[in-house]
């Protein structure tokens, strides 16, 4: 809508049951009676197929105007519920619905004390919930899904070549030592081949920055519209174009790509493909905001991403 929202608007939006958290789409100012409409035309039969009971669930999400939200959610068995977070996040509150007609009297009084100036709503009618370790404000507030390469990012794969490389030169000049050279030659050439796999890893980060510094990627599991590409204009793809997903790189001993350097390259229906560095988004993340897509490993020690590749190729 145009112009200033009005008092007696508040700010409505939707999730689906695909959604991840802190996605959102038809954010809008919307009256108590916009609100209503958006509730009943909401597909709430159709979205309670393959239900999973969380915080993020097929649900219309109201802001008030100090931050608090009030969020009318698929349930259990057929049910809704009601959720309020409070204006500071500290406190939850939930009642139990057996239709969500039941809300309109709560929705309607969240509204009423948004428009009365330092008027804060009251929960009453629902019910405090224990106060977890659990981050809630993620699951009611717009998220950023823009994904960058970062400086602290780059020196979280940085930190372990601080202190491998001075314990290299420690080892390195305590056998180099002319006395019983033949039995510490070993040593030294260990001590050789860990400072040049300590430099070829350093060439494949500095790779990576290098390629990624000025891209962004955004993307959303629920959305099938993805972007990437320069910062300042990046390209629209289409997740329906996605032929498979390669990882170029090597797991942990848990069996994972986490806190490893990884390549990720999306291949296309059309040919083409998009080079994706772990130092914008790890490969877990990644994987998870594309259900469905084909997933192939290409095991590399050093996953350098080509000079060929462009934006996109």
């Amino acid at each position: 809508m145009d112009g200033e929202p009005q008092q007696d608007q508040l700010t409505s939006k939707i999730q689906y049951k695909d959604f991840e958290p802190g996605e959102f789409t038809g954010r809008q100012e919307r009256s108590y009676e916009q609100t209503i409409t958006l509730i009943e035309r909401f597909p709430w039969e159709t979205e309670r197929d393959h239900l999973v009971i969380t915080l993020t669930n097929p649900s219309v999400t109201i802001e008030g105007p100090e931050g608090d939200f009030l969020k009318l959610a698929l349930y259990y068995n057929g049910k809704f519920v009601l959720h309020y977070l409070t204006r500071n996040h500290k406190h939850l509150y939930t009642k139990g619905l057996f239709q969500y007609k039941e809300a309109y009297p709560i929705i309607q009084s969240f509204f009423t004390a948004a428009a009365a100036a330092n008027t804060p709503f009251d929960p009453q009618d629902l019910k405090q919930e224990m106060n977890l370790l659990e981050t809630r404000l993620p699951h009611f507030k717009d998220g950023d899904f823009h994904y960058h390469a970062t400086l602290p990012g780059f020196l979280r794969y940085v930190y372990p070549l601080l202190l491998f490389f001075p314990l290299s030169l420690v080892l390195g000049a305590a056998v180099l030592v002319p006395r019983d050279f033949p039995h510490r030659l070993p040593m030294i050439i260990l001590c050789i081949l860990f400072m040049i796999f300590g430099l070829a890893f350093e060439c494949v980060l500095f790779n990576h920055w290098r390629y990624c510094r000025n891209l962004v990627l955004v993307m959303t599991k629920g959305n099938d519209t993805f972007y990437f590409g320069p910062a300042a204009q990046p390209e629209k793809f289409n997740k329906k174009e996605i032929i498979e997903l390669t990882t170029y790189g090597r797991k942990r001993r848990g069996g994972t790509y986490t806190g490893t350097l990884t390549r990720e390259e999306i291949s296309l229906s059309d040919g083409r493909s998009i080079n994706i560095s772990s130092l914008m988004l790890d490969h877990d993340k990644l994987v998870a905001k594309l259900p469905g897509v084909l997933l192939k490993e290409e095991k590399t020690t050093l996953p350098f991403i080509p000079p060929s590749a462009s934006i996109p190729s």
